[in-house]
């Protein structure tokens, strides 16, 4: 087909992804898992990128993992670790001691 509607039928133009598009969901568990199995801290763009080369093959950059995060609808933005050795009875009870002004 010809013409300014073949246009749409078209690919896009531009880079394309080093994940396959069929790699985004099973890229976005190994994340959370891998996020679940540290027990403390978060993952860094260069442990994604790891995951992202050594399970899927994709050799990205620590740099280009922040595109590739916002891309696949992941936030950057984790809760705050927790040591794997902490104790939250000892916390609360340090939390209803001490002076907070």
């Amino acid at each position: 087909m010809h013409g300014i509607t073949s246009v749409y039928d078209a690919a896009g133009r531009g880079r394309k992804s080093l994940l396959a598009e069929k790699d985004i969901e099973p890229f976005k568990q190994a994340i959370v898992e891998a996020q679940q199995q540290r027990g403390g801290g978060r993952l860094t763009a260069k442990d994604i990128a790891q995951i992202a080369k050594e399970q899927f093959n994709a050799n990205y950059t620590p740099k280009a993992i922040y595109p590739l995060m916002k891309r696949i609808g992941m936030s950057w933005v984790s809760a705050r670790s927790q040591h794997p050795k902490a104790d939250p009875k000892v916390m609360e009870a340090y939390k209803k001691t001490s002076l907070s002004r």
